[in-house]
């Protein structure tokens, strides 16, 4: 029997998902076993230094169900190295296992904790646009969008949805905190936006999946997840074209640049 163990280094969790869904591709198309990742690595003391209101901890967002776990787990990495091949890194983005999306997205789906997913079930009442604003760290490394971008993106992910447009809900996901992304409901004060409350990572990412149109953050792997797992169209700025992965879409490519 083969194995697939994806080693997990402090990166951010979609930055991680990538690792763990080249392994569990080769799983899928090779019948080999995946051996439990280790999701959590210890505290990150970074994120409480810069003041993020995400701590990057990502303990029990996971199940570790038909998973090699526990004591088999390092019994079979020590003693059986050569049957076990490791994954790291995020190498090709999607492009490793884009042929494998929907697999890809029924693994991550069923893997999630079911607390988790039944919050994010309970959410789809209705359709919605999905903004995503990338604060936090970005704003550090100097990445961050202007928010007159996004009143434009949103604008034309609104006009994207046509006659659905005028009771369409807009959930704001966000890393920063409320009061910043308070300008959209400035600027459109007719249209229903909902600031989403602070949840796990695994929410967010989960319920940004199944928008209508996503308005993504440029260079956030945060954004580019939730458009492989929905297919759905999605809207970029134009100046951060040259920092997504060559390829998302499974098949027709649905991204807007403005």
């Amino acid at each position: 029997m083969n194995y697939a163990y994806p080693i997990m280094t402090r990166r951010g969790l979609c930055n991680l998902l990538f690792t763990w869904a080249s392994a569990e591709s080769y799983c899928h198309k090779t019948g080999a076993t995946m051996i439990e990742p280790n999701w959590t690595s210890g505290m990150r003391l970074g994120p409480w230094i810069r003041g993020e209101r995400y701590k990057r901890y990502y303990g029990g967002l996971f199940d570790s169900e038909g998973h090699v776990a526990g004591i088999r787990k390092y019994a079979i990495l020590l003693f059986c190295k050569k049957m076990v091949l490791r994954f790291c890194g995020m190498e090709g983005f999607f492009d490793p296992f884009i042929d494998d999306q929907p697999h890809i997205k029924s693994a991550l789906w069923r893997m999630t904790r079911r607390n988790i997913v039944l919050g994010v079930e309970k959410c789809l009442t209705e359709p919605f646009v999905a903004i995503h604003i990338r604060r936090g760290d970005f704003r550090q490394a100097g990445h961050v969008v202007e928010d007159r971008w996004f009143v434009d993106a949103t604008r034309e992910a609104l006009r994207m949805m046509g006659s659905q447009s005028d009771n369409i809900l807009v959930r704001v996901f966000t890393d920063g905190y409320p009061e910043e992304v308070l300008f959209l409901q400035r600027a459109f004060p007719s249209v229903k936006i909902v600031i989403q409350d602070k949840a796990s990572p695994m929410f967010d990412l989960l319920l940004m999946s199944k928008a209508k149109v996503l308005v993504g953050s440029a260079k956030s792997t945060f954004s580019m997840w939730p458009v492989f797992l929905g297919q759905m169209p999605s809207i970029w700025a134009k100046d951060g074209a040259d920092s997504l992965p060559r390829l998302y879409y499974g098949t027709e490519d649905k991204a807007v640049f403005i």
